[in-house]
């Protein structure tokens, strides 16, 4: 299945569905069928327009994502990785790690996340992946 938003395609695992789209905002999300423990793993696309980008544009996205993960946990990992499709200037995607344990409704429980994002900036556009899975032991 294709996760498909306005300007950014990507790819989910077969029998994952789509959510209804909400036509005010660029952000489309996709779930799993079901889910062992805690929430459905999910993915939500989100993409932006941009006036204009330059070589520190997919950093201060970057800044941007961190501070929005540690407001609901831990960001473990920062990876800058190569990719073509990138604008040339900057010639790379970032994707970020992190870790949350929000409490599941209705119970004293807490569910761990495992969040994983990319971001990319093409041109005069951003988007940004987020894949967030529970983790069981």
């Amino acid at each position: 299945m294709e996760l498909t938003g306005t300007r950014f395609v990507f790819d989910v695992p077969a029998g994952w569905r789509a959510q209804p789209r909400d036509p005010d905002r660029d952000v489309v999300v996709a779930t799993a069928g079901e889910s062992l423990t805690g929430p459905a793993p999910q993915a939500v696309l989100r993409e932006w327009r941009l006036k204009s980008s330059s070589w520190h544009t997919l950093a201060n996205v970057s800044q941007v994502s961190i501070a929005e993960l540690t407001q609901t946990g831990a960001v473990l990992h920062v990876e800058a990785i190569p990719d073509e499709r990138a604008e040339p200037v900057i010639g790379e995607r970032r994707r970020l790690w992190a870790f949350s344990a929000p409490k599941m409704p209705g119970t004293d429980d807490s569910a761990g996340l495992l969040i994983i994002r990319d971001l990319l900036v093409t041109g005069k556009a951003a988007a940004e992946l987020t894949v967030t899975t529970p983790l069981a032991t």
